[in-house]
């Protein structure tokens, strides 16, 4: 599939599901990823990837003989997937007290290769509000300087009916990194105002509201706001977004 303009990504993946008693579920994958980004062919990368996820869901109460009936999920999973870039992979040119700078960067004839591991761990818990907890650790090791990093994240949410059947979901999402080079934030090789499409080093907080109006229409309102005050950047980046809207749902009955 291409999404959008300057991305065309494909995935080729088989898994297998063992389903046990008691809502315990054990699901295995492995595939075979491509991506093309459209505008630095230097971003396009190829490789396989595995993965292994646990699941389970217990209800403490039959939730169709009681109506306070609670239900937790927990889910972990651990991936990891290899990338082989057409891109070339980086030396470092500068010493250990050298001012960090675009001409540490030396390009070699190997191509770039990285190696991606992540684990994460989510709880939910389900009574009068749905309650979620999330953690996420990656760590990308890589044979060209400059993109060795460890990455943390850590999510809360909650959705809860408020008043007048108008519901609210909120998120927070603090993320950090942690950068083995210290010169990879001060790279600006070509006037490139990134260093890679993957990084992600931007807090969050989401919220949405919503009401049913009948069977078919709903209004909504979103909000969110971005901040990587946590991360390593030199520049300070804050983005507020703002939607209001109506939602119509077709019903064939």
């Amino acid at each position: 599939p291409t999404l959008g303009r300057n991305f065309a990504f494909k995935n080729g993946a088989g898994s297998l599901t063992l389903a046990g008693d008691n809502g315990h579920r054990i699901i295995a994958r492995a595939g075979y990823q491509v991506l093309r980004y459209k505008p630095d062919f230097n971003f396009d990368w190829s490789g396989e990837h595995i993965a292994l996820f646990y699941e389970w869901s217990h209800w403490t109460r039959d939730p169709e003989k009681e109506l306070d009936a609670t239900r937790w999920n927990l889910r972990l999973g651990a991936r990891g997937s290899r990338r082989s870039y057409r891109g070339s992979a980086y030396a470092n040119g500068c010493g250990d007290g050298d001012t960090a700078g675009p001409r540490c960067f030396l390009e070699t004839e190997l191509h770039r290769d990285d190696l991606l591991f992540s684990f994460y761990g989510e709880a939910e818990y389900q009574d009068e509000r749905l309650w979620r907890v999330r953690y996420e650790h990656l760590v990308n090791g890589s044979n060209s300087f400059g993109h060795n990093f460890a990455h943390h994240k850590v999510e809360l949410g909650v959705t809860s009916e408020l008043f007048l059947d108008i519901f609210i979901t909120a998120k927070v999402a603090v993320l950090f990194n942690a950068y083995s080079d210290p010169v990879m934030l001060a790279r600006d090789l070509q006037a490139q105002s990134f260093v890679t499409i993957d990084d992600e080093n931007r807090s969050s907080f989401f919220a949405h509201v919503s009401r049913d109006f009948g069977r078919s229409w709903a209004v909504e309102a979103k909000y969110a706001y971005y901040t990587n005050e946590l991360s390593q950047s030199e520049v300070s980046f804050r983005r507020h977004t703002a939607y209001l809207g109506f939602v119509y749902t077709y019903d064939k009955k």
